[in-house]
C-alpha cells in the first residue's frame, strides 16, 4: 500500500499519518532518514511481516527531496502500491511528475496546505526533526524545533507524543540484549538511537518519560497551558 501526504500544513499530515497507522492495526514502524539505503530497505519489506507479525509501516519524511534517491524511489513505487504493508511518504511539496507516478502507481494522495500567507516557515521544519534534537540532548535546537512546531500549529499533545516514543526507543536500545532485528529495527535507525542513547545518564530518560506524562495530564485538567507546559518540561529534561 502506498501513501503520500503532501502541503505546508505540518499538524493534518501529521494526523493523516496517525489516521492510517490506527486503521492498520498499529503496525510496526521504521523511520528512514534522510541517506539511508532505501533500496535494500523497500526491499526488505515488500512482502514480510514484521519481526512480531503484522504489516510494517514504512515512513519516509522528505526522502523526494534527495535529488539521488529521487529517481529509484519512483521506479519502485508500483511494487510498494502492491505490497500488503505500508509505504507513506511525507513531503513539503511534490513535484508535478513525481505527484504523477504516485498518481499512476493508484498511491492514496492526500493535499494538506494552507495558504502561503497563514504558513510559519514550514520548509524548515520536519516532523522527525525535533525528536532527534531532542535524543541528542540538543536543548538549543530542540527549543528552537519545538517553537517553529508549535507556531505552524501543530498541537502540544502530538509533540509530547512524539518526543515520548522517542524517549520509549532509546530506552529500548539501552536494554543488554537489544539489536535492530529484535526491536524491529531498520540498522541505521538502530545505530543512530544507540548513539544517542549514551549521551543520557543512568535514570534521565525515564525522568524526562515521568515529567512528559505529568505535564500532559496538568494541561488537561486545566491546571498549565499545554504548549508552556510542554517546553517546561524539554527544557528541564536536557
Amino acid at each position: 500500500m502506498l501513501y503520500l501526504f503532501y502541503g505546508d500544513q505540518v499538524t493534518k499530515k501529521q494526523n493523516a499519518l496517525e489516521r492510517v497507522l490506527q486503521t492498520h492495526d498499529n503496525p510496526s514502524v521504521f523511520l528512514v532518514s534522510k541517506g539511508e539505503e532505501y533500496v535494500s530497505l523497500i526491499d526488505e519489506h515488500l512482502g514480510s511481516a514484521s519481526l512480531f507479525g503484522g504489516k510494517s509501516a514504512v515512513i519516509f519524511d522528505e526522502a523526494l527531496t534527495d535529488r539521488d534517491a529521487r529517481a529509484t524511489l519512483l521506479e519502485r513505487t508500483g511494487e510498494m502500491a502492491e505490497s500488503e504493508n505500508l509505504f507513506i511518504f511525507i513531503e513539503q511539496k511534490i513535484l508535478k511528475e513525481a505527484f504523477t507516478v504516485f498518481k499512476d502507481a493508484k498511491a492514496k494522495i492526500e493535499e494538506h496546505s494552507v495558504k502561503k500567507e497563514k504558513a510559519y516557515d514550514s520548509e524548515a521544519f520536519g516532523i522527525f526533526a525535533l525528536t532527534d534534537a531532542f535524543a541528542c540532548k540538543d536543548k538549543k535546537e530542540t527549543w528552537v524545533l519545538l517553537e517553529r512546531a508549535l507556531m505552524s500549529g501543530k498541537s502540544p499533545e502530538e509533540l509530547a507524543g512524539l518526543i515520548f516514543w522517542q524517549i520509549k526507543n532509546l530506552l529500548l536500545v539501552r536494554e543488554p540484549r537489544a539489536t535492530a532485528t529484535s526491536l524491529g529495527m531498520k540498522p541505521f535507525v538502530f545505530s543512530k538511537a544507540s548513539a544517542a542513547a549514551k549521551l543520557w545518564k543512568d535514570g534521565e530518560l525515564e525522568r524526562a518519560a515521568s515529567m512528559l506524562i505529568s505535564g500532559v495530564h496538568q494541561s488537561r485538567r486545566g491546571d498549565s497551558d499545554a504548549g508552556t507546559a510542554l517546553e517546561r518540561v524539554v527544557l528541564e529534561a536536557l
